[in-house]
């Protein structure tokens, strides 16, 4: 069961909300929602899993209760992943686990890289390594920047039904009605200044390409796309073919969010996975 409110961490100047489901004695897992997302997109999971693991599913910055912060470059991937390394030893857990998201994926590889010998297991859904070309990287970072702007400008209501009819997440159409309400209804609380810093601070186009160091992250990683997800359906591939420590998993009927499209189906590759390296190989 989770724990009654948030609770807080502050590194240097950034302020995590977190939640935390199961018993400390257990294996830990991480879990990082993707952006527009909150800790909360993880309830079900979270409720699930924590009958084995200590599940903790914090808000990242400028979502959910997590403040943002008036320099982006307090809230990049990197500060992200210090303090959330901050946040894993502020609670005595000496290993543990990580799932994240397509930008919550992003945030785990960057995890990856200071998380060390503590980190046992990595899921990454929906995820890239960053835009290798640099030319398109600054592309895209003024994209990102040009929506950020568009955010603040038009306010929430307005991202709302931009960012649901984008064609990533056109497979979403065939979710029951009120689970797609259920997540819109979530969207409509989150801070349109939040998001916006988020953007500019984590987009991908801010971000540095990790094409060039997935050889040197030497945890077990296991791929997760679904089918109907084109473009990252190719990155998963071009992943895994440099990556010797990544295992890939394609999702039939599903799209960018496999995990909300097709539970049953995204724990049965989940499960065994993180079961075999949190528990499995501890004893």
């Amino acid at each position: 069961m989770a724990t009654s409110s948030a609770k807080y961490i502050t590194v240097r100047n950034l302020v995590l909300a977190y939640y935390a489901w199961g018993l400390p004695d257990n294996p830990a897992l991480l879990l990082l929602h993707g952006f527009f997302g909150t800790a909360y997109d993880w309830e079900f999971y979270a409720r699930l899993w924590a009958t084995r693991y200590f599940v903790i599913t914090p808000d990242l910055p400028g979502h959910g209760l997590s403040p943002w912060l008036p320099t982006p470059r307090d809230m990049s991937l990197v500060e992200t992943a210090s303090a959330l390394q901050a946040l894993m030893s502020g609670l005595n857990i000496q290993q543990y686990g990580v799932l994240g998201y397509s930008f919550g994926g992003r945030v785990a590889l960057h995890l990856s890289l200071v998380a060390g010998s503590t980190l046992s297991c990595m899921v990454l859904e929906s995820t890239s390594p960053g835009i290798h070309d640099p030319q398109e990287r600054e592309s895209r970072r003024m994209q990102d920047n040009q929506l950020a702007d568009q955010i603040q400008e038009r306010g929430i209501e307005w991202f709302v039904s931009y960012w649901g009819a984008l064609p990533l997440f056109s497979s979403q159409s065939r979710l029951p009605p009120s689970v797609r309400e259920q997540v819109r209804q979530r969207r409509f609380r989150q801070d349109p200044r939040g998001l916006a810093q988020s953007l500019r601070a984590a987009g991908t186009g801010t971000q540095q390409s990790l094409w060039d160091k997935l050889e040197t992250i030497r945890v077990p990683v296991l791929l997760i796309t679904g089918a109907l997800d084109e473009k990252f359906c190719a990155i998963s591939a071009a992943m895994q073919r440099q990556w010797p420590y990544a295992q890939a998993v394609s999702i039939g009927s599903a799209g960018h969010n496999v995990h909300l499209e097709q539970p049953p189906a995204f724990r049965t590759a989940v499960d065994p996975f993180i079961q075999r390296y949190l528990i499995d190989e501890r004893n």
